[in-house]
């Protein structure tokens, strides 16, 4: 008779990423970067929970049997087809996730997730340094392959958004960061550094995030591979410390989510190149993020974060463009969005993009049940479970709104941009004029190139009372943006309740705009 899996359990607990796939050890659940749920027997869960708990280190199959299926007698084959059906579910197919030791027994090769960090209330964008890797040995290929993972981390960490990146070697440095000494970059606040060893065919890299301040350890983690192909190890590497950065630093779990949802690294990259460019929130970018979210399916065709970054950017389009067809741009994304709905219809980011395009739509009943649906949903990547929050506000629900708001800003290591923007809006709708003025102001320094942060910081302004300012701020836009219009911003302003709109619209009217 097998044990139960919460005996096995008992003493340990913790989310570890196995390739695409994510197990909950505690409670032994297994599931798709999607969220969705994989099955496994029982006698399985028991042997992959055994394994996680000696993640990365040898486990013998006698201690294995014995974990398992205690007192009672079984030969190897029944472990045998536990690691096999594993390795199906987990589409393991080379056997990197869960490795056979000849005369040993196995070794689970997972990455733990690290508890989320707690940040200041309205944290800004982090920032790493990144220390060249080391190579233990002074052989010209271990040098090459360290300085080959230093560069892929430089390169592809400097995509993410709401993380700023500089790096020890003076020729790298993104974001308008200045170049760092070679002693660090005291603009950052963790350093990300690690070694290399190579050993005939097998590597072993170390890698630990820290904070620069106190040396205190955010993670640490050992990958051992074997050396077949050095360039697909080394991307493996990369990914895996890529997610292990993004989580501690930005978007928590979402994050591991939407880097485990492709294995194409070309894919990863345009994806997340696109994310900088629809943050950006202009039109140029938009376009520019639309191309390159095509650019990532092309890559990879069933990634299903580009195709809803797809979808957004019609939402965009036909909320806020005044080059575009705002009627042709929505159908688009209602086509995107229906599809994305039929292949994944659980997804949270399929659910918000579902919510947001009903309210641009006018249907705020349906639009709110979506949202709601999509903040039971779990975490998302593109927009976070403020989206909710979003849907309440436009549908004349301020105060649900500023509740999910809040909730959600404390729960979060980082205040997203758009977070920032609507839950000013919110505040200055419900009358709490100093706090919204305070987070327009932020807004509007942190994302400068948008024109609707000046409209934002300006109503904020007229409704507080501050007039001379609203002007001021209104004439501003009028310099960098001349074409922009109040009939663009009313379209903007999909008020359930029209009045608000047109109270909107008052104030900037009088502060100059036409």
């Amino acid at each position: 008779m097998s044990r139960n899996r919460d005996e096995i359990a008992t003493k340990f607990a913790g989310t570890l990423l196995l390739g695409a796939f994510v197990f909950e050890c505690a409670n032994g659940e297994l599931r798709e970067g999607t969220g969705a749920s994989v099955t496994l027997r029982n006698q399985s869960i028991q042997v992959l929970q055994f394994l996680a708990q000696h993640n990365a280190a040898a486990v013998g199959k006698e201690d294995l049997i014995a974990a398992v299926w205690g007192d009672t007698h079984v030969t190897d084959d029944s472990l045998v087809q536990c690691i096999s059906e594993i390795r199906r579910a987990l589409k393991d197919t080379n056997q990197t996730i869960i490795q056979t030791l000849p005369r040993k027994g196995y070794r689970l090769n997972g990455t733990w997730v690290p508890d989320a960090p707690v940040l200041p209330k309205y944290a800004h964008h982090r920032g790493v340094f990144i220390r060249a890797f080391k190579s233990i040995v002074s052989n010209n290929e271990h040098v090459a392959f360290a300085e080959g993972l230093s560069e892929d981390l430089i390169t592809r960490l400097s995509m993410l958004r709401n993380l700023d990146v500089t790096a020890e070697h003076s020729g790298y440095s993104f974001k308008n960061r200045n170049a760092p000494s070679r002693d660090g970059n005291p603009d950052s606040e963790t350093v990300l550094m690690g070694s290399v060893r190579i050993s005939g065919n097998k590597v072993r890299v170390t890698a630990q995030l820290l904070k620069q301040a106190t040396d205190e350890i955010i993670f640490s983690r050992r990958y051992d591979r074997e050396l077949e192909d050095i360039f697909e190890i080394q991307d493996d590497i990369a990914g895996n410390i890529i997610a292990e950065t993004q989580i501690a630093l930005t978007e928590g779990e979402a994050a591991r989510m939407a880097h485990r949802r492709t294995r194409s690294v070309k894919a990863w990259e345009r994806f997340h190149q696109a994310v900088l460019e629809h943050f950006k929130y202009t039109a140029s970018g938009n376009t520019a993020a639309r191309h390159l979210y095509r650019e990532a399916l092309r890559h990879d065709p069933a990634y299903l974060d580009a195709r809803v970054g797809e979808a957004w950017t019609y939402w965009f389009d036909g909320r806020s463009s005044h080059v575009f067809d705002p009627d042709q741009s929505l159908r688009k994304c209602r086509n995107l969005a229906d599809s994305l709905v039929t292949v994944a219809p659980d997804m949270p980011d399929v659910i918000q993009l579902d919510a947001a395009l009903l309210v641009l739509e006018g249907d705020f009943d349906r639009a709110t049940k979506r949202a709601d649906e999509a903040f039971r949903a779990g975490p998302s990547f593109l927009y976070t479970r403020a989206i909710t929050a979003w849907v309440h506000l436009y549908a004349g629900n301020f105060e649900r709104a500023r509740e999910i708001y809040r909730e959600h800003i404390s729960a979060s290591e980082y205040v997203a941009d758009d977070t920032l923007f609507y839950f000013a809006q919110c505040l200055s709708l419900l009358g709490e004029h100093d706090e919204a003025v305070s987070l327009a102001e932020d807004y509007r320094r942190r994302v400068p190139g948008t024109v609707y942060g000046y409209t934002l910081l300006a109503t904020a302004l007229g409704l507080a009372g501050r007039k001379e300012a609203a002007r001021a701020t209104i004439t501003q836009l009028q310099a960098a943006h001349p074409s922009f219009s109040l009939e663009t911003f009313c379209r903007h302003e999909p008020f359930k309740d029209q009045s608000l709109t047109e109270m909107l619209e008052s104030e900037l009217r009088e502060a100059g705009l036409t």
